[in-house]
């Protein structure tokens, strides 16, 4: 298991917060938020989720590719498809005035339109973080995955099956 980083400084306890801001603006951003996925990363940035057969992609233009733009993720969202990932604050695992690494645990759902399930996955994410003229940025971001991609067959349950019991 990584050991924390212990901040010492007032600086420190900062670069943790905008760390923490830079990780949960990922999430929201990917699960369909507004806001530019791609510029969370270094212009020459990775990720690589290539452990569960999913590409490593280096480079905004790449991370373009696979993210999309913001009128691309409100398509798809417009679409059915949705994503939903919970992410825990980042254990900071080592720090100093311009670069940082964490990780993150994770779990994920993904329902695609017109399907009869949805895919979960579970893990980690183990990021290299650098501070930037712009403020942290994630230089990479690799996934490992601890329960990889798999479907689970949908029933839409009824109000009472969902709080197993009838409401008022």
């Amino acid at each position: 298991m990584p050991t924390a980083f212990r901040p010492t400084t007032l600086e420190h306890l900062l670069a943790i917060e905008e760390i923490r801001l830079l990780v949960l603006s990922y999430s929201y951003f990917v699960d369909g938020g507004d806001g530019d996925i791609v510029s969370l990363f270094t212009e020459d940035g990775v990720w690589d989720s290539s452990d569960n057969g999913h590409p490593k992609l280096t480079g905004w233009s790449e991370l373009s590719r696979l993210f999309g733009d913001r009128e691309g993720r409100e398509l798809r969202r417009q679409s059915g498809n949705r994503l939903n990932h919970v992410v825990l604050s980042p254990l900071i695992t080592d720090l100093d005035e311009h670069e940082g690494h964490g990780v993150c645990t994770y779990a994920g759902q993904v329902l695609f339109n017109g399907r009869s399930y949805v895919v979960q996955e579970a893990g980690r994410y183990h990021d290299h973080y650098v501070r930037t003229p712009d403020g942290w940025r994630f230089r990479s971001r690799v996934l490992e995955h601890v329960f990889p991609s798999r479907s689970q067959e949908l029933s839409l349950l009824t109000s009472e099956e969902s709080l197993g019991r009838s409401w008022p």
